[in-house]
C-alpha cells in the first residue's frame, strides 16, 4: 500500500508490516548576502535547508527567472521594487515545502533645481528652487566657492564679473541612494 499525505510525502506499507515510517517535511531557509540596496542590488542567495532534507530545489527570483539549482547563486536586480524570492525544497522521499523572502531595491532620487531670475553683475543674488524628487537631503556646491545643505539656498556672487558659473546639487534618499545634477548660470 502507498500513502501520500497533504505535504506530498510518500510511504509504502508492505502487507505483513505494521510499521509506518513518516518522512520529515523539509524546512526551507533562504540565505541572502544583501536584502535591500540602491540599484543595482547584487546579492548571493543560497539554500540554507538542512542537507538531509534537500534533494531538489526550485527557485523563483521574483523577477521572472526560475532555477532548479540548489547551490548558491549571484543575482542582480537593476530596477527599483520589491522582489519576492521563493524557494521550494523537495526531499529524496518526496516531501515538499517552500518559503519566501523579500528583497527591496530602493529607487534613486531625481536631482533637479531651478535658478530664479537672471542674475546680473548689479543684481548678483542667485535664488535656487529645489525641484528634486524623493530626496530627504540636499547639498549644493558652486564654481564661485559657495557650499550649503539648505534645500533652497540663496547665493551671492562674491565678485562683480559676467560669465558662466556652475551650481551642482547632490540629493540623497533616506536609504542612501544619490543623484547629482549640475546647471549653468549665466551672469550678464
Amino acid at each position: 500500500m502507498c500513502i501520500r499525505d497533504s505535504f506530498g510525502c510518500v510511504a509504502v506499507l508492505e502487507a505483513d508490516t505494521a510499521y509506518l515510517h513518516i518522512n520529515p517535511i523539509p524546512e526551507p531557509i533562504i540565505l541572502s548576502s544583501l536584502d535591500a540596496s540602491c540599484p543595482p542590488l547584487v546579492t548571493t542567495v543560497s539554500n540554507g535547508t538542512r542537507a538531509d532534507h534537500s534533494g531538489q530545489c526550485t527557485w523563483d527570483y521574483g523577477n521572472g527567472l526560475i532555477s532548479n539549482r540548489c547551490e548558491a547563486q549571484e543575482l542582480t536586480y537593476t530596477e527599483a521594487g520589491t522582489y519576492t524570492l521563493r524557494l521550494t525544497v523537495r526531499t529524496p522521499q518526496g516531501c515538499e515545502d517552500s518559503t519566501k523572502k523579500e528583497v527591496m531595491v530602493h529607487p534613486f532620487p531625481i536631482a533637479d533645481f531651478k535658478v530664479d531670475g537672471k542674475p546680473t553683475i548689479i543684481e548678483s543674488d542667485i535664488k535656487v528652487r529645489d525641484q528634486s524628487s524623493l530626496a530627504v537631503s540636499h547639498y549644493y556646491t558652486t564654481t564661485f566657492g559657495k557650499e550649503t545643505d539648505d534645500a533652497e539656498p540663496r547665493f551671492q556672487l562674491p565678485y562683480q564679473d559676467t560669465g558662466t558659473y556652475y551650481i551642482t546639487q547632490v540629493v540623497e534618499t533616506q536609504f542612501g541612494c544619490m543623484d547629482t545634477i549640475t546647471k549653468r548660470v549665466f551672469v550678464q
